[in-house]
């Protein structure tokens, strides 16, 4: 199946971006949560245009709600950072250095101690040995008959 879908779209090319801060990097994610990319790219933009330097939880604790409010930032987003800057002035979140020397169970416990983030199922962990059902209890047809059929209904 990810080979038609390959064939058709061409090769996947993940673009990786480097950072000097984790930080910067989880106030980005925050920023880009729930979002068009377009329009989490501008509010991004702004918030970023806010710190007079690189962003740091001590410049993120002087900005006021009223500028983060202006520049984009939901309610939510706004209560989310606020909670990333404490917990990373506390130690509880990581600088980039100490993560890259943590465990993963141990960098997603702290990671996800921050406001409005969140740990779902693992990626790679194994899949239901039940077949999926559709919400009307009907069992779904597995996708390789799906798409040796032509159907598109499950």
């Amino acid at each position: 199946m990810l080979g038609r879908v390959s064939t058709a779209v061409g090769p996947w090319q993940l673009e990786l971006e480097t950072t000097r801060s984790l930080f910067a990097a989880l106030l980005r994610a925050i920023s880009y949560q729930q979002l068009h990319a377009r329009a989490a790219e501008a509010i991004h933009g702004r918030v970023n245009a806010l710190f007079p330097g690189s962003p740091s939880p001590a410049a993120l604790r002087r900005l006021s709600d009223e500028s983060l409010r202006g520049a984009g930032l939901s309610a939510a987003k706004l209560l989310a950072l606020r909670d990333l800057a404490a917990k990373a002035e506390a130690g509880i979140g990581p600088n980039l250095a100490q993560a890259r020397r943590l465990s993963a169970e141990v960098l997603i416990e702290r990671l996800t101690a921050v406001r409005g983030s969140a740990h779902g199922p693992c990626p790679a962990a194994p899949l239901p040995a039940r077949p999926a059902r559709h919400a009307t209890g009907r069992r779904f047809r597995d996708p390789p008959r799906l798409l040796a059929s032509g159907s598109k209904r499950p």
